[in-house]
């Protein structure tokens, strides 16, 4: 009986301790929306960083004749994508009064 009377007052001594503490680590959601677009744009941001020093990194180890001819084959196929059409889908779906 008596162990029954200390288990009995334990548990009605820490039972309304969770309850509240479960309160307390309720977080705003705006702030919680906020957090997740800010660590989007980081993980944008560091994505396009690390694209851009793998290409940096991938023409520095060329040769110069590589290079060159990296160079000679980007201008060449600017040159010809100057003229060409959008695709049917981006002519479709884009917004009426821009290009």
């Amino acid at each position: 009986m008596r162990y029954l009377f200390l288990l009995m007052l334990c548990i009605l001594t820490l039972a309304p301790l969770d309850s509240s503490a479960q309160r307390d680590r309720q977080q705003d959601p705006k702030k919680t929306q906020q957090d997740a677009v800010e660590k989007q744009a980081a993980r944008r941001a560091k994505v396009k960083k690390d694209l851009e020093d793998n290409r940096d990194r991938h023409t520095s180890i060329q040769d110069r004749k590589t290079k060159r001819r990296m160079k000679k084959t980007r201008k060449k196929s600017q040159h010809l994508a100057q003229n060409k059409p959008q695709p049917f889908y981006k002519r479709w779906f884009r917004k009426k009064g821009f290009k």
